[in-house]
């Protein structure tokens, strides 16, 4: 499975330490210094990803859903 980890904090290194382990693909972590309101979460970056999984704060989590939302990502959020 190929995995988008948004938020590259504690809980999206570890989730992303464990995919690795289980055989699965980090296509891409998007960290909160390129992502304010959600605007790295482009089609481009996402195309090929199978899920996002999206750790941030709640002041980004809103914007960060709605734009994963959008672009028709399945998405797991903490």
């Amino acid at each position: 499975m190929n995995i988008a980890i948004i938020g590259n904090g504690k809980m999206g290194k570890a989730v992303a330490e464990l995919a690795g382990e289980r055989g699965h693909v980090i296509h891409t972590v998007v960290n909160r210094v390129e992502n304010p309101g959600g605007r790295a979460l482009t089609q481009e970056r996402l195309s090929g990803a199978d899920v996002a999984v999206e750790f941030t704060r709640p002041d980004a989590a809103v914007a960060n859903l709605e734009r994963l939302i959008q672009l028709g990502i399945p998405t797991v959020t903490g």
